[in-house]
This record gives C-alpha cells, structure tokens and sequence, in this order.
C-alpha cells in the first residue's frame, strides 16, 4: 500500500484499498490445500460484487484458487507472508502486481 500511496498516510491508504481472506469461513484445519468453495461462492463473491472496477491481486495459491473458481479476472502473486513470501520470484511477483495495478489506474 506504501507503494501505490506514498504520500498517504496508513489510514488514508486503507481507504483505498480493500483487504480481505478467500475464505471467508472459520474452518478446523488452515494448513495445506483447502478445497471448498461454498464460502468463497457465498462471501467472496459478494464482496468482490461490490467493487465491480477493482483490480483484484490473488496473494498465494489459496487466493489464487478462490478468485480462479469464481471466474474473476485477477493478477496473481505470492503470498505476503512465508513460506511463499520466501520464494525468490516472490518479490517480482508483487512488482508485477504493483505495475498492473498502475497501468489501470492510468487507463482507468
């Protein structure tokens, strides 16, 4: 957030910007693959419904996988935190993410 809004400060930059778990459901067991969908159908959809113009950056496998399903375009990355944020294209990852978020908003 820092990068696409230096000159805001924390609370200002939230408020352009929308975070938020694939998820969305407590669940017993958060380590490794998870495979439903009901609550990313249910929760996700409708709050990416409510953002139609944003640009969507899927942070790790599992975001990756719920935005997929819900056929939303989106750009993905690594995860921000380990062990995907350890990986070496990691950092590029978030460049890229960063780079097609500005190219929108100069478009947009």
């Amino acid at each position: 957030m820092g990068q696409l809004y230096p000159d805001l400060t924390f609370d200002e930059q939230l408020r352009h910007v929308w975070l938020t778990d694939g998820r969305l459901c407590s669940i017993d067991n958060e380590i490794g693959r998870v495979s439903g969908r009901i609550c990313a159908e249910r929760y996700l959809r409708a709050e990416l419904e409510m953002l139609p113009n944003a640009t969507v950056v899927a942070f790790g496998g599992k975001a990756h996988d719920y935005v997929r399903r819900l056929k939303v375009e989106h750009v993905k990355a690594y995860a921000l935190a380990p062990p995907g944020a350890n990986h070496k294209p990691a950092r590029p990852s978030w460049e890229k993410a960063l780079e097609n978020i500005e190219s929108r908003r100069v478009r947009g």
